[in-house]
């Protein structure tokens, strides 16, 4: 993944994130190690931090089965929606 790659990827999540009204529910399942529960939001900020992330994006990406901006946009739907409830 090139830098700029991971720029772009970097601001996509984090524009879709503070686009979303959805980006400060909590995620079931999941909590700090105090016993706080994370959000969404802290999810995605834990998630743009980790080098494997991009590592997985990468390989993903190698495949040639799916694109960078595929997966922008997978990301970009999944928050215009409540993670709470069940899903269709």
């Amino acid at each position: 993944m090139t830098p700029a790659d991971k720029q772009k990827l970097t601001t996509a999540f984090n524009n879709a994130v503070n686009a979303s009204p959805y980006a400060d529910e909590t995620v079931f399942g999941i909590t700090t190690q105090d016993g706080k529960p994370v959000t969404r939001r802290m999810l995605v900020e834990a998630t743009l931090e980790s080098p494997q992330f991009f590592n997985e994006v990468d390989k993903v990406l190698a495949t040639g089965k799916v694109t960078l901006d595929q997966i922008i946009d997978k990301f970009e739907q999944g928050m215009k929606k409540s993670s709470l409830g069940p899903r269709p």
